[in-house]
Formats: structure tokens, C-alpha cells, sequence
């Protein structure tokens, strides 16, 4: 397949708050609900004197455990690939009428370019942390850049030469 480059106007600015919302929702309730359930048995075996005749058994620590491994594997998984499904939609997005599409192919985003567009966010994120006096403001760095940039683009979208789009437009425009 050649490769062009495709154009497309930015997204709608509250289409994109509103999946990504519905997306950080899709991520947090689960690890909300699932890690405290998993922990809330434990809090039957503190006592207030040193008798531990009834201990947890080994058992119920290990689903405790695999429990939390899951939850939070099912956090980390979907934040890096959630743009790599179906057509180019995480959950959020489809519900907003959003997709990530490849600029260069004009195919939606698969789930390399996903995980790509995704490490980039995530990396910025954690390497500002460690910078004192912005560390709190780390996480909206890419949000801003994509208000910012023309195309609504943020620095992981460059990277991947992806973009979100509004669906109805998709396939729509020409080649530049």
C-alpha cells in the first residue's frame, strides 16, 4: 500500500472530553469497586488483641491478589490499546462519534499505532511528575497540546502520524 497523507479537520473539543471521560470511567470503576471488595474481607480478621485463631487463609489471599493483578492489568491494558479497537474507537469514542485514524494509510488506528499514541501520553505524564513545580500540572500537558495544535493532534498522535477525528467526516476528505 502507498503511503499519502490524509487531512481532516480537529474533532469537536467536547466530543473528545466527554470519551475521554467515558473512558476514564470504563477504567476506574472496575479498579474501584473490584480492589476494595477483594480487601474488605481482611478487615473482619483485625482484632483488637492478639489472638489470630481466625487468620485469612491462603486461599482467599491468593484470589485477593489475582483479583487486584487482574483489575489493574484490565486498567493498563485498556489505557494503551482502548484506540486500537474495531474501527479505530475506544468505547468512549464510538459513543461520541470519535475515531483515530492513520494519517498516512487513512485506515482506522490498529492497536500498535494505539499503544503508540497512548506510551507517549503516558510518558510525558510520568516524566513531568518528576519535575517539581509543574509535577501537578503533568497530566494535562497532552490535552493542551491538542487544543493547541491545528489539527487537535497530541505529541503521540504526531509520533504515530495519527489523529482523531469526528466520525461522519471519516473518508471524507482528500488526499494532500
Amino acid at each position: 500500500m502507498t503511503e499519502t497523507n490524509y487531512s481532516y479537520p480537529k474533532a469537536t473539543v467536547g466530543k473528545r472530553i466527554l470519551a475521554y471521560l467515558i473512558d476514564a470511567f470504563i477504567i476506574t470503576v472496575p479498579v474501584a469497586v473490584i480492589i476494595p471488595l477483594s480487601i474488605v474481607p481482611f478487615f473482619g480478621y483485625v482484632r483488637y488483641d492478639d489472638n489470630m485463631s481466625s487468620a485469612p487463609n491462603v486461599v482467599m489471599i491468593i484470589l485477593m491478589v489475582l483479583a487486584i493483578i487482574v483489575v489493574i492489568g484490565w486498567a493498563i491494558f485498556y489505557s494503551l490499546i482502548r484506540d486500537g479497537f474495531g474501527a479505530g474507537q475506544s468505547w468512549g469514542k464510538k459513543i461520541c462519534g470519535l475515531m483515530v485514524v492513520n494519517l498516512n494509510t487513512n485506515e482506522p488506528c490498529n492497536k500498535v499505532q494505539s499503544l503508540v499514541r497512548n506510551v507517549f501520553a503516558l510518558l510525558i505524564s510520568v516524566g513531568l511528575s518528576w519535575v517539581p513545580v509543574i509535577n501537578g500540572l503533568s497530566s494535562l500537558v497532552e490535552p493542551i497540546v491538542a487544543l493547541v495544535h491545528e489539527k487537535g493532534q497530541r505529541v503521540g498522535d504526531m509520533v504515530g502520524n495519527t489523529q482523531v477525528i469526528d466520525l461522519e467526516l471519516y473518508d471524507s476528505y482528500p488526499v494532500t
